[in-house]
């Protein structure tokens, strides 16, 4: 399916113990399969098809497993799924796709990291906004998910992008590795909204900027007959946005919502002076 470069263990930690990882039983170049081992704690973390498992805890909580089963079961429908969702909401998927990889405000050589991949759709877009040579990931908690957007951006001929299996509450990712972060449609299944945040704060740069997308509606007001069809497609459709889960310290903070508030999209930059 792909390989796993040698580059990629200088943007990777070991997500156990924070412990530099070396390829175990390799010499020099690509990997399709094998183990990565942390010189730390020793975890061996498998490679299968280019695509390292750093997904931590190894026995997730109820609600992520849960959420682990749903993605995987729905992976291979997931192409359908996301279309017609957008259909009933009324919104354009592709322009959709293209505003919020613009909010992100990539250079040529922009380091960026997307949680939540999925199926890989929105990387394609940020490839078209970066180089070659740009460091960008995806990371998703579904093998099925991830395993779709290997497939996807091989066909595309951009196989560069690294994708990764792990836990957006436990990033695989050493302390401001990242230009930009982008969760698309990720956070309503984050059984702790608050630890994911800091987490992406922490794998950021300073004065680097996040974009979460999700979907929501406003608070107070009685639902349209769009957003109750919804809610019933969708599972905890109407979750207000997680605002309560930031920083007070977050820069240039901005909540805006679709045409027919249908989802929400929360901007902010981490603080110049945050370690």
């Amino acid at each position: 399916m792909g390989r796993m470069r040698r580059e990629v263990l200088d943007f990777v930690w070991c997500p156990a113990c924070q412990g530099t990882l070396a390829i175990d039983g390799h010499g020099d170049g690509e990997i399709e399969a094998g183990e990565l081992r942390c010189t730390g704690c020793g975890h061996r973390w498998p490679v299968e098809g280019g695509i390292p498992d750093l997904v931590f805890p190894e026995e997730l909580g109820a609600d992520d497993a849960a959420s682990r089963r749903l993605w995987n079961r729905i992976a291979r429908f997931y192409d359908w799924i996301g279309p017609a969702t957008n259909v009933i909401r009324g919104v354009s998927l592709a322009t959709e796709r293209r505003d919020l990889v613009a909010r992100l405000g990539l250079a040529q050589c922009s380091s960026v990291l997307e949680i939540a991949t999925g199926t890989g759709e929105n990387l394609r877009v940020i490839a078209q906004q970066v180089s070659d040579q740009a460091p960008v990931f995806g990371v998703d908690l579904s093998r099925r998910m991830i395993s779709q957007a290997a497939r996807k951006l091989t066909r595309t001929g951009r196989p560069e992008q690294q994708l990764l299996l792990g836990n957006a509450m436990y990033l695989p990712f050493p302390d401001g590795r990242f230009d930009a972060v982008l969760d698309g449609f990720g956070m309503k299944y984050y059984s702790d909204k608050r630890r994911a945040i800091r987490e992406m704060l922490r794998v950021l740069n300073p004065g680097g900027r996040i974009v979460i997308a999700e979907l929501g509606v406003p608070q107070g007001r009685s639902l349209t007959f769009r957003q109750r069809l919804l809610r019933a497609w969708i599972p905890h459709f109407d979750e207000p946005p997680p605002l309560d889960a930031l920083p007070e310290d977050v820069r240039d903070l901005t909540v805006s919502w679709d045409a027919h508030e249908t989802s929400y999209v929360i901007e902010f930059r981490k603080p110049a002076a945050q370690a």
